[in-house]
């Protein structure tokens, strides 16, 4: 299942020091072919795995669903990876709502401009304790399908008669005058 991830902590469990580049890609697309599936990886972050300090490594929020880990071990021996966590940002939506009415949350529109209210500027008299609101269905609104403009002449040969007639006009009219002279 895809998930927003955002940083990857990697504990390594060795009591030698080290000091290694790393690689990590997500999978950004994949294709089917005769030899089975190829996987196509677009890069989060580079770093270095070290002995020194703690390995986490933050990036942009992005939407994964596989992760590759890679370590240049060089001329080293491999290390073993002891485990692997990774956090996303969790998102809440804070609102004050002085009346009760029915509210719709709408989302999707990627040119939306973002919302400015005055509790943002407050946020140090949010109450600890929120009341949490129940969520309806989901209602997925489809855009309307604007009408078409039909075409002039929907059967194209209408568009072939005319123009046969526009090239017997001006075939005769040529005719005609080289005639006169």
């Amino acid at each position: 299942m895809p998930v927003r991830v955002s940083q990857l902590s990697i504990r390594i469990s060795a009591n030698f020091d080290y000091y290694r580049p790393l690689t990590i890609q997500y999978l950004s697309d994949s294709v089917k072919t005769e030899k089975g599936w190829k996987y196509s990886y677009r890069t989060l972050a580079n770093g270095t795995l070290n002995s020194m300090e703690e390995n986490t490594f933050k990036f942009r929020s992005t939407t994964v669903r596989k992760l590759k880990i890679i370590i240049h071990n060089d001329d080293n021996q491999p290390l073993s990876v002891e485990a692997i966590e990774a956090k996303g940002y969790e998102h809440q939506l804070i609102a004050r709502f002085t009346d009760r009415a029915t509210y719709y949350l709408t989302y999707g529109n990627q040119r939306a401009a973002r919302p400015n209210y005055d509790i943002q500027r407050f946020s140090s008299s949010i109450p600890a304790a929120l009341t949490p609101l129940e969520l309806g269905e989901e209602v997925t609104l489809e855009k309307a399908k604007l009408p078409t403009a039909k075409p002039l002449f929907e059967n194209q040969a209408w568009l072939w008669g005319i123009m046969l007639v526009i090239i017997l006009l001006l075939g005769g009219f040529s005719v005609n005058m080289m005639r006169k002279k």
